[in-house]
């Protein structure tokens, strides 16, 4: 009996010693934390001391703790925002126009050819070719020809001889009209445009005043406005920088006595408000069959106003001269032999008589009656009726008849 009590009695103080052992233990953890903490608190870094220490004893005493403390948790409660830039300093471009400043390169990323509106070639549901102001320069190109020669789908004087008809026979239109002797997708003659307005392709496109080329291949009259079954070329061309001047001037010539001259100036009249630019080219083709020739004399004045910060006027005139004797790219056809294997046959329009080896024949009523007409004349135009003009005894003079 008094074993068990002995042995219950040692085993409650056993307890009890632990349990205030324990006690003291975490009591005694805990003041070194607390010291620990008050030590951190009170020995910040100096950039904090120069800021809360008023009294200046190294130290921050309870009432510089507290206000650290409020500062702290007022710069928590105020949200972080990035500043929004003034208005002056937003630059807006606009949706018809296409700034070559982000083309990369021969890349480029924006284009009017597939909506009329600037939009990502990548967006654009059509074939659709930038070649940018780097590329015209790297290639030499002046001219649609020249373009087409490096481009895909496209054929122009380099790779295609164009021949066309007027009633006479197959006519020379390489001679004729360079600019439109090409061939997109193998199919017609391309559009023509220049920023997105129909243009004539009897004016030769000149690379002097061009930023950028546009190809749009395919009829896609949904997409550029047009609706050739071949695609549209569409010229984007150089306007006036209101911030800052450029000048350039380029000169080449080659080996068959052709020269060229180019200017451009870009002048800011009033800064961010008044820009003038002014571009001039010269040329003359050289040919090797001579005294052929294709002088050209074109000038273009371009201005652009900002009146408002979103308003932008621009406007441009071209002058343009050319006279060309253009060399033939077909090969010459031999009429003179067939000619005069038939007897040399001539027609008098005043007697409305044909001669044959020498032999006036009896005059006729229809010249267009094949059965009457000699081989080796033929009627002009589908219905054998021209103005003829003739000169006789210094004065010009007029016969509408057949």
């Amino acid at each position: 009996m008094n074993y068990r009590t002995n042995t219950t009695t040692l085993f409650q103080r056993l307890s009890l010693a632990l349990i205030s052992t324990g006690f003291a233990a975490s009591f005694s953890w805990a003041q070194v934390a607390k010291s620990t903490d008050n030590t951190a608190a009170t020995v910040p870094d100096a950039a904090t001391l120069a800021k809360y220490d008023k009294n200046k004893n190294g130290q921050l005493d309870p009432d510089e703790l507290a206000a650290m403390k409020a500062d702290m948790e007022k710069a928590a409660a105020v949200p972080v925002t990035s500043a929004a830039p003034a208005d002056k300093d937003v630059i807006e471009l606009s949706p018809f126009e296409v700034n070559g400043a982000d083309d990369k390169g021969y890349a480029a990323s924006n284009t009017l050819a597939g909506t009329r509106i600037n939009s990502k070639l990548e967006d654009i549901a059509g074939s659709v070719s930038v070649v940018t102001k780097q590329q015209l320069i790297d290639t030499a190109a002046i001219d649609i020809n020249d373009i087409f020669m490096y481009e895909v789908g496209t054929e122009g004087t380099r790779q295609f001889t164009d021949l066309t008809s007027d009633g006479r026979g197959d006519y020379d239109n390489v001679a004729g009209n360079p600019t439109g002797s090409n061939r997109v997708r193998g199919l017609s003659a391309a559009n023509i445009a220049v920023d997105g307005f129909v243009a004539s392709s009897s004016i030769p496109i000149d690379t002097y005043n061009i930023s950028a080329v546009e190809i749009a291949r395919g009829a896609n009259s949904s997409l550029a406005g047009v609706g050739e079954a071949g695609g549209t070329v569409n010229v984007v061309q150089n306007r006036a920088a209101l911030t800052r001047s450029t000048t350039n001037f380029t000169t080449r010539v080659d080996s068959y006595d052709g020269f060229r001259f180019t200017l451009d100036l870009n002048r800011p009249l009033f800064r961010n408000k008044l820009a003038l630019r002014v571009s001039a080219a010269y040329e003359e083709k050289g040919y090797v069959r001579k005294p052929s020739n294709d002088r050209i004399d074109r000038q273009t004045l371009v201005l652009s106003y900002k009146p408002f910060p979103k308003t932008n006027i621009s406007a441009s005139y071209e002058w343009l001269n050319e006279w060309a004797r253009r060399a033939n790219s077909v090969t010459p056809r031999d009429t003179i032999t067939l000619w005069r294997a038939n007897g040399s046959p001539t027609w008098d329009w005043k007697t409305r008589t044909y001669t044959v080896n020498g032999v006036r024949q009896a005059p006729i009523t229809d010249v267009n009656a094949t059965a009457t007409r000699p081989t080796g004349i033929v009627t002009l135009g589908s219905s054998g009726v021209r103005v003829l003009q003739y000169i006789d005894d210094g004065k010009i003079n007029y016969d509408e008849r057949q």
